[in-house]
């Protein structure tokens, strides 16, 4: 019996939380997702994507409503154009890239003059190092966005995800010594992107790293679009 297979047999006994499925691959989950139109497999990589999505667009957006709305538009891009991705072991890459470009277009399209910009996750004291705080944050996921997509996958599992050297070679089909070089020469071409946007990469990556959200608020952002899946009524 297939992944597939026996992910449709449980489900017909109960209903899949998330978390039931953290050890399957994203390709399996993807595949249960394209093929079975299984609500369980997308909810766990939602559930697994969560907190990276929510932060990138909680440091961009003008609100926590307009980030909302980008971290939602991110997963319902994936949940309709999932069966277009080549490389699942990718995945996380590429809703970076997804989730900034959402966050942009929600702040462009949606801006609320009367709306102050989200407080940073945690805020220093002083206004003048919040607002450089945000800026180098912005600036990082901005560059990072426009790496290779190869590059970007693994500094975003290594350094935003805390994945191991270890686990991240057998995700990406690939030996330690090859995951290690990929991400020094990702990390160069990066900080020397950010360094040209006049950005000193460490504060970056320290910024970036502070205005992370919490695994429970990403979870409650998550609760209305686990639930349309389930419903099987995603929104447009």
């Amino acid at each position: 019996m297939n992944i597939t297979e026996e992910m449709t047999e449980s489900c017909s006994r109960a209903t899949f939380p998330p978390h039931d499925l953290s050890g399957v691959s994203n390709t399996d989950l993807l595949e249960a997702w394209n093929k079975d139109h299984e609500p369980a497999a997308m909810a766990a990589l939602v559930a697994r994507y969560s907190v990276m999505v929510l932060s990138v667009c909680r440091r961009r957006c003008r609100s926590h409503v307009d980030a909302d709305d980008a971290y939602q538009t991110t997963f319902l891009y994936l949940a309709r154009n999932s069966n277009k991705i080549r490389h699942p072991e990718r995945l996380a890459g590429w809703l970076h890239r997804v989730a900034q470009r959402a966050a942009v277009a929600v702040t462009h399209s949606c801006k609320r003059e009367t709306e102050t910009m989200a407080e940073p996750i945690a805020t220093p004291d002083d206004p003048l190092e919040r607002l450089t705080q945000r800026h180098e944050a912005i600036v990082l996921d901005e560059e990072l966005s426009e790496l290779p997509e190869h590059y970007r996958a693994a500094i975003v599992m290594h350094l935003y995800e805390g994945t191991t050297l270890e686990s991240l070679a057998a995700s990406l089909g690939t030996t330690v010594g090859s995951v290690r070089g990929r991400l020094q020469r990702g990390k160069k071409l990066l900080a020397d992107r950010l360094r040209r946007r006049g950005v000193v990469p460490v504060l970056a990556f320290a910024a970036a790293s502070a205005l992370t959200v919490s695994t429970a608020t990403a979870a409650q952002a998550s609760e209305p679009l686990i639930d349309s899946l389930h419903r099987g009524d995603l929104p447009d």
